[in-house]
């Protein structure tokens, strides 16, 4: 429960000083913090939007086809001052990270003394998103500062009248549409303040509005520049091809992830919150008016947006500055929450949501530490194999035979990963995957011209390292991704396989010459030695997991290989060999699942048996599937761990 106070725009007589212990464990606190954040920059692998927007850094344009100039020229900033390495890429973004802090002071010095002011500053490390804002170089960061700080100006312009202060916040909102489509969303409540109420209406009688608006349509013009050379390409991306806009009840899941993401505890207190700020808009104070319909508008507007958009493509942390403007409220309710332990309880949770967050960054730099302490339930995907498949190619290009200089990424991400990690010596090639359409980038690889089309006319003939990423696809597309390849490059041999993490994270490399232009495959097998692909395996049962009696357990699944077939399939168990299921069985569908698989045994690729565990001791094991192809290769999928529970003897 509250005991109800009205937030106070004007000054407490007992804030008109500052606490000195008060500010100093503050700025202690959020020093540490800062510190933390640029250890874990500096060592974290980038994840593959960075490592994108790396790749933007150095081909400097007006923008892009997923976003403006402002990311790629704040990672071209950074490294220009720390160099070509992750601190280097992420630098600005900490500076601007760090400046969250001091821009929530000032907005709460807007409506109250500087002790509330100094809590709502450190109020800012309880919300996870907030504290740990920076460490990635994502656009989130600076639409989140150029918000506040444009949030900020118009307040003081309002209660002022000066024309410098709505300058100010037409040339913030400028900078904020040089960084995100989305920033059009951090305008919309302030500019329902303009219209809908009656102080904000009177605000056009000047010149000040006008000033701010023809400010803020400057940052526009990269936008406009790119769509209309593009055929709108941008656009059409971010408001159409990214959303179905239909009715879908996954809207109800989004609410719940921003309850999680701001934690419990700080969620219903920063509702509160911004019902307190509400109350204060009605009683007169402009602070609160603008805060009130900058945070309820946007938290309204997602929270809405969720039930006709696509929540995959619906990030957590797009409604950021939403919960950040109520943060100066947040520090008025705090101390009147009631049970008195609530108010230590509150903040607890949200530091240790923040802490948390931390943690799981700090470990990402070391996943297998994760992966033992999960068994892999909490994974950083996204932050790891880059660096391996990057070795890995270093490695082939180092060995006896030496590797092909040109190399060629099944994927955009993987291309920008494979050109970061390698040094940015040399061109990285994607090929035209579904992942470059779903994320917006496959106009850019193509205007980069590091795209498919561009590598065939320039490199035709050319021998290349062709590297996928085969994990990025599901079971049943990878096969036909892989046959592909074949209608690519001529005389495709795989050359080496990366498998990290119980294959959560698979990489292929082969090599081959680049035709001129696709070629349709023949029907039946494909000929070894012309297109030389990996064979597939999915296990059904066991499933990972799975606890295995006494009695054993029924195994069962399907094994592919597109060229001369497979010729058996063996269960390992801690990498040692345990079991031989028959292969062969029918399984009818896998082949139109597959697309068109080439295997010559199709419909009989099924493979089935029991398997009793005697002799195996009790306790956690690693199970996996070893696929023999009839042209004498191997390869081993499908690992997950299994559970040998004691028998009664034992």
């Amino acid at each position: 429960m509250l005991r109800h106070r009205s937030f106070r725009p004007t000054l407490m007589p007992d804030q008109s000083r500052l606490p000195t212990r008060l500010s100093v464990a503050v700025l202690l606190g959020l020093a540490a913090l800062a510190a933390v954040k640029i250890l874990i920059a500096a060592r974290l692998p980038l994840l593959g939007d960075e490592a994108f927007y790396w790749l933007e850094s150095r081909h400097p344009a007006a923008g892009y086809s997923d976003l403006p100039l402002m990311t790629g020229a704040l990672v071209r900033l950074g490294t220009g001052v720390a160099g070509q390495g992750y601190l280097g890429v992420r630098l600005a973004f900490l500076a601007l990270g760090a400046m969250l802090p001091w821009l929530v002071y000032r907005l709460a010095r807007e409506m109250a003394g500087p002790r509330q002011a100094l809590l709502a500053a450190g109020a800012s490390a309880l919300l996870p998103l907030a504290g740990t804002l920076g460490v990635l170089a994502v656009p989130d960061v600076p639409l989140v500062i150029f918000g506040l700080a444009g949030l900020i100006c118009m307040i003081r312009a309002v209660e002022k009248a000066e024309l410098r202060w709505w300058a100010a916040a037409g040339l913030f909102a400028s900078l904020g549409f040089c960084t995100h489509y989305r920033f059009v969303a951090l305008l919309a409540g302030p500019g329902l303040y303009l219209l809908l109420t009656r102080r904000g209406r009177a605000q056009w009688r000047g010149a000040g509005p006008w000033l701010a608006l023809a400010l803020a349509l400057t940052g526009l013009a990269p936008i406009l520049w790119f769509n209309v050379r593009h055929g709108f390409a941008g656009l059409e991306y971010q408001f159409v091809e990214r959303h179905p806009w239909s009715w879908n009840w996954n809207g109800a899941r989004y609410l719940l992830v921003q309850a999680v993401v701001v934690t419990p505890l700080m969620f219903a207190v920063s509702l509160k919150s911004l019902g307190d700020a509400i109350g204060d808009a009605r009683g007169g104070s402009v602070a609160a008016g603008i805060g009130a319909w900058f945070s309820g508008t946007m938290l309204a507007g997602f929270g809405a947006a969720a039930f006709i958009a696509d929540t995959d493509h619906m990030s957590a942390h797009w409604p950021l500055a939403g919960w950040v403007v109520m943060l100066p409220w947040l520090a008025g309710v705090l101390p009147r929450l009631s049970p008195r332990f609530m108010r230590w309880l509150v903040p607890a949770s949200g530091l240790a949501g923040t802490l948390l967050l931390l943690a799981y960054l700090a470990v990402a730099i070391w996943p297998s530490r994760l992966w033992s302490l999960t068994n892999g339930k909490v994974f950083p995907d996204d932050f790891t194999g880059w660096r391996e498949a990057a070795a890995e190619v270093r490695g082939l290009r180092a060995g006896a035979n030496g590797g092909p200089e040109l190399l060629v990424a099944g994927n955009f991400m993987l291309a920008a990963e494979l050109a970061f990690e390698t040094g940015g010596r040399q061109p990285v090639y994607s090929l035209d995957h579904p992942l470059n359409r779903a994320h917006g980038r496959g106009l850019q690889m193509r205007l980069w011209e590091l795209g498919e089309r561009s590598l065939m006319v320039r490199h035709a003939g050319e021998r290349a390292m062709v590297v996928i990423e085969d994990s990025r696809l599901g079971i049943g597309d990878r096969p036909g991704w892989a046959r592909r390849l074949c209608t690519l490059f001529d005389g495709l041999d795989l050359i080496a396989e990366t498998s990290l993490f119980a294959g959560r994270r698979q990489f292929l490399a082969f090599t081959g010459r680049v035709r001129p232009e696709h070629r349709p495959l023949p029907p039946g097998p494909l000929a070894s030695g012309d297109c030389d692909l990996p064979p597939y395996a999915y296990l059904v049962t066991p499933a990972p997991g799975s606890v295995i009696g006494g009695d054993g357990v029924d195994v069962y699944g399907w094994a592919v290989e597109d060229n001369q077939g497979v010729a058996g399939v063996s269960l390992l168990l801690d990498g040692k060999p345990v079991y031989t299921p028959h292969y062969g069985g029918i399984w009818p569908d896998v082949g139109r699942f597959l697309g068109d698989s080439r295997d010559p045994s199709h419909p009989r690729v099924a493979f089935f048996g029991h398997w009793s565990p005697d002799a195996v001791p009790a306790g956690r094991h690693e199970l996996a599937v070893k696929v023999r192809t009839e042209d004498g290769n191997v390869r081993i999928l499908e690992d997950r761990p299994v559970t040998i529970q004691a028998t009664p003897s034992e």
